[in-house]
């Protein structure tokens, strides 16, 4: 892949991520919870899950940090598409502070299989900043 398309590739992962943020508000109304609560059922393992308004609560906020974070790893991306100097650093440093507390956070609150649901978003995001780093080349060496 060229270096465009991993910077596409970046800005898909950051526009899916805030759909995952919309979902996740939606869980503020018991009428749009159906697919966070399958999520949680997913990463739980069980079937009974339940929305207290403490969690719907959660839930909206939660989907407003996602789609802001989204929003800013797609204008970071754009930005080392541009070459600016500190912001592929900023965007791993970013994705490594979200990944190490939400899933510590996940782990300590019992429910160790987020942090297999963060591997996959963090993939999202960890594959193609590798391949732009800077000094690295868009071809594999023969």
């Amino acid at each position: 892949m060229t270096g465009n398309l991993w910077i596409r590739s970046l800005e898909a992962s950051a526009i899916g991520t805030i759909g995952f943020g919309l979902v996740a508000m939606a869980a503020a109304r018991p009428e749009t919870d159906g697919l966070w609560v399958w999520f949680f059922s997913l990463v739980g393992g069980r079937n009974d899950i339940v929305l207290s308004d403490e969690a719907r609560l959660a839930s909206a906020i939660l989907g407003g940090v996602m789609a802001s974070w989204a929003w800013m790893m797609r204008a970071l991306a754009r930005q080392i598409a541009r070459g600016v100097e500190g912001a592929h650093g900023t965007a791993v440093q970013a994705l490594a502070m979200w990944f190490v507390i939400d899933s510590t956070g996940s782990f300590l609150s019992g429910w160790p299989g987020n942090v297999a649901l963060n591997v996959v978003f963090a993939l999202l995001f960890a594959v193609p900043l590798a391949m732009l780093r800077p000094g690295r080349t868009a071809t594999a060496p023969a």
